[in-house]
């Protein structure tokens, strides 16, 4: 029940700060990732610290590479390590998949809005079409190409892709 409170905690906070600010303090994202060390050792021992610690890692790991390309922000992918911290490694696939699908949405949603969805993924097939056949690494650019006004704040789909694996059990 403690390791619940400060998960929601610490991603409403999360939320409130990306949506508000545009960024996801290190304060909210690493004091997740102590407490979830420390409270995981409290309660179930060195199988909690690793199962934590497992976690953590896994987080990190599955949202760096969008991170390298720029598709998302370094809080981003602390946060996911935070949830990994406080909840474990199958908890935090859960919620990096809930969140890749709440952020497609989300992503579609303003690209519709926009009026340019056509475009992009005219785009994207472009780009996917000249990886395959450039083979020289160089045509790989940064997937952030949007202008700051017109991104949107990842932790929102982080915080529905938590809400999701926690209703899912």
């Amino acid at each position: 029940m403690v390791i619940d409170m400060l998960l929601w905690a610490m991603v409403l906070t999360a939320l409130y700060t990306d949506i508000t600010k545009r960024k996801i303090y290190n304060a909210t994202s690493v004091t997740g990732m102590a407490a979830g060390l420390g409270l995981n050792l409290y309660e179930r021992g060195w199988e909690g610290l690793v199962m934590s610690g497992t976690g953590l890692f896994l987080g990190l790991l599955l949202f760096i590479l969008p991170f390298i390309l720029g598709g998302m922000g370094a809080g981003d992918v602390k946060l996911l390590a935070a949830i990994g911290a406080i909840k474990g490694p199958q908890f935090v696939w859960q919620v990096a998949l809930g969140s890749i699908l709440a952020g497609g949405l989300i992503a579609v949603v303003i690209l519709i809005k926009q009026k340019r969805f056509l475009s992009s993924l005219k785009n994207i097939g472009m780009s996917i079409y000249t990886l395959v056949l450039a083979k020289d690494g160089h045509s790989l650019k940064k997937l952030d190409q949007a202008e700051y006004n017109e991104a949107f704040p990842y932790g929102v789909a982080i915080a529905a892709g938590t809400l999701a694996a926690a209703l899912m059990g």
